[in-house]
Parts: structure tokens; sequence; C-alpha cells
């Protein structure tokens, strides 16, 4: 078993949470998704469909599912909390791989 603690685990102490929150509230879901794509690769996440070993923001209407493994991480949320739920939780999968790389 693995325990795993960050500094980012509280999405207060993360600034891209914040600029995330703040772009959507704003409406500028392009500048909120950047923040993403900047921060993650691509083997991370995966939107629109799920994937093995990825979280998943998946849409449906204008609510949203966040998933990882099958299993929801949250559901039927606004695209501005699956934002941040996808960012928090590709925070801790990043993490947890490099542990695995560095081992």
């Amino acid at each position: 078993m693995i325990a795993y603690k960050s500094k980012y685990d509280d999405p207060i102490n993360n600034i891209n949470v914040i600029r995330i929150r703040d772009y959507m509230e704003a409406g500028e879901e392009k500048k909120a998704w950047a923040i993403i794509e900047e921060c993650f690769e691509e083997s991370l996440y995966s939107i629109g469909h799920e994937e093995h070993l990825k979280v998943s923001l998946i849409k449906e209407e204008d609510k949203v599912n966040v998933k990882f493994e099958g299993e929801y991480l949250v559901q039927n949320v606004s695209i501005n909390r699956g934002y941040i739920v996808l960012y928090n939780y590709c925070e801790k999968l990043k993490c947890i791989s490099l542990f695995y790389k560095r081992a």
C-alpha cells in the first residue's frame, strides 16, 4: 500500500485550481482547458470517453461526469466542477506515476 500526501491535496493551495475556477466562472473555458493541457500529458486524461488508467471527463448535455477505471469521481456536476476534479485527480495520478517511474 502506498500513502500519498501532497501540499497540492488542498485545492486552496493550488494556484492552478484557482485559475481554472476563475476562468470557468468568467466563461473562458478555453483558457481553463489550456491550464490542464499545460500541466498534464494526454496519457493521464481522456475527454469524451473512458480510457484505461486515465481520468476521463465525459460531457452529457450541460453536466459532466468524471470517472477513473469505471468508478465515478463525480457525477452530473457542472463543467466548472468537472474541470477542477479532473485537474485534481490528474495531479494525483501524475505524482503516483512519477513515484513508480523512480522506483
